[in-house]
């Protein structure tokens, strides 16, 4: 016989495939990054990461090293895992709350979004990294905007 706790530990895991992260809103999601960072002349990298913290799309503009880029993947992680920003543990480390900062796992820097739908499950979660960490996360926004779904519950 199935516990309460098992029960609830296995609705949470399970999650309907229509309410995940597909090929069209992870395209669009990158398309928009893309255009912001265009737009506003930064080249950045970006990933996209789904509620299983599987990578699900991945952009690299030219002349990016690869520490940013792998600092993208570690932003996206973060928000999916916890279903917040990154500039929350920013704000954590220049507060000197570092305990969280720390145990959290996450990258204290700013540009982890963590990606929702419209009725507010978390899907995912966009890292973008390379530019100043402010517009790490407005290129983030932006690319969860083109998809139509929301960086908030």
């Amino acid at each position: 016989m199935l516990t309460t706790l098992a029960i609830a530990a296995l609705s949470i895991a399970w999650q309907d495939a229509s309410v995940r992260l597909n090929d069209a809103s992870t395209q669009a999601i990158l398309s928009g990054c893309h255009d912001y960072a265009t737009e506003n002349d930064l080249s950045v990298a970006v990933t996209v990461v789904d509620d299983r913290l599987q990578l699900v799309g991945y952009r690299r503009m030219d002349g990016l090293r690869q520490g940013p880029a792998d600092l993208s993947k570690a932003k996206a992680d973060y928000s999916a895992r916890w279903g917040s920003e990154t500039k929350g543990l920013a704000d954590a480390v220049s507060e000197g709350r570092l305990g969280f900062a720390l145990s959290s796992g996450g990258t204290p820097i700013e540009g982890g979004v963590p990606v929702y739908s419209k009725d507010g499950v978390l899907l995912g979660g966009v890292g973008v990294s390379g530019a100043p960490a402010v517009e790490d996360a407005r290129c983030a926004r932006a690319g969860i905007a083109r998809a139509g779904l929301k960086d908030r519950p």
